[in-house]
């Protein structure tokens, strides 16, 4: 019995979550017994006994002879209990995930205390359509599915909602596989995608930064790799900041000279014209890598999100490296984290005329990236 509720307890939360997702739509009918039973796995009476309780909650209509529906009504006004006396929150979510979703809306619910707090959802269709912002921008650093990582949606479904929103061009990143290869096979599916990909140097291509497998990346079906990243995830320097017993990939020797592996990859980023990225390296590791890529002859260098978490390099630093021709990528993330660290002063003249905005979503948040050029 208590394997039939923990089952119908699962049901309930992706069928609610899938009500969420489409309470906006013009699409109310949700997925037949059958298809629920195949897709989540349970048997039909789990099945039956989920929708049940949602159908005496109010949030489904049950219509003999032809399905089952939200009770749009019920739905839009659906509030987690009375208000009285509450602070009243709003969320808004896009709605492409319904298991994402609704893990995301568990975990709020968790750490809001439900005595003081009134929470209400909402989820949107989509997405970008029609917002100025977005018309004309090159987003180079989006996570999504497949990963190792849960993200929001997947490259094809995010490919799609950019370029209904005017997106000019996107990036997929993956800090552990190649995206590039799958960008080929989304060019396919859509007429006109202008989407790439890029190849991160983790420990899932060795222990070392591999000179093989960047040239193999440039090398594969399109041409689509447009940035090789140092290593994120895997980093001598986050590891070090961590504590961590093991070491992580190095792109630095002893001495402070760049690793000849590391070279090699420049050469290669050089010759293919293609972006080579600082990863997760430390300020100082940013520094010398990009005066090594301009000496190598790279004309495309990223001090990768030069104002998040551990990285925050100093306006000095930045002007060294944006004096060498760099790019600096700037997250609008760090700056709901707390006061420090900033994004530059766009309200000044000299700032806002080297600055470009770009713009990308993860997670469902949307990140607004400024990259500061001479």
């Amino acid at each position: 019995m208590k394997e039939l509720d923990r089952k119908s307890e699962m049901v309930y939360r992706w069928v609610r979550a899938y009500i969420e997702e489409n309470k906006f739509s013009s699409n109310t009918k949700i997925p037949s017994e059958t298809v629920l039973t195949r897709k989540l796995s349970v048997s039909r009476e789990t099945v039956r006994r989920a929708l049940s309780r949602l159908t005496e909650e109010g949030l489904l209509l049950r219509i003999k002879g032809s399905g089952t529906y939200i009770n749009k009504e019920e739905a839009l006004s659906w509030e987690l209990g009375g208000s009285e006396g509450r602070t009243k929150i709003g969320l808004i979510l896009q709605g492409q995930d319904g298991n994402a979703n609704s893990s995301l809306m568990d975990g709020i619910r968790s750490i809001l205390p439900p005595d003081q707090v009134d929470l209400r959802i909402f989820l949107t269709d989509n997405k970008f359509a029609n917002d100025e912002l977005l018309q004309g921008v090159c987003g180079i650093h989006l996570h999504c599915r497949p990963d190792t990582r849960e993200r929001s949606m997947d490259e094809y479904s995010f490919m799609k909602d950019a370029m209904a929103a005017g997106y000019r061009a996107v990036m997929f990143k993956s800090n552990d596989f190649s995206c590039h290869d799958r960008a080929y096979i989304i060019r396919q599916a859509l007429l006109g995608a202008e989407c790439f990909g890029s190849f991160c140097m983790n420990r899932v291509h060795g222990n070392k930064v591999n000179p093989f497998a960047a040239q193999k990346a440039v090398e594969t079906s399109g041409g689509l790799c447009r940035c090789i990243w140092m290593p994120t995830l895997d980093a001598a320097y986050p590891y070090l900041r961590e504590g961590r017993k093991e070491k992580g990939i190095p792109v630095l020797d002893n001495n402070g000279k760049v690793l000849s592996e590391v070279v090699k990859v420049m050469e290669i980023c050089a010759e293919a014209d293609i972006i080579f990225a600082t990863g997760h390296s430390s300020s100082e590791e940013s520094i010398t890598l990009v005066c090594k890529a301009h000496d190598v002859g790279v004309k495309r260098i990223v001090v990768t999100h030069a104002n998040s978490s551990i990285w925050n390099m100093t306006p000095d630093q930045i002007k060294r490296c944006i004096d060498l021709g760099a790019y600096i990528e700037y997250c609008y993330l760090p700056c709901l984290w707390g006061r420090e660290p900033k994004c530059p002063n766009t309200n000044d003249k000299a700032s806002r005329s080297s600055c470009q905005w770009f713009a990308s979503t993860r997670h469902g948040v949307l990140f607004l990236r400024i990259w500061a050029r001479r």
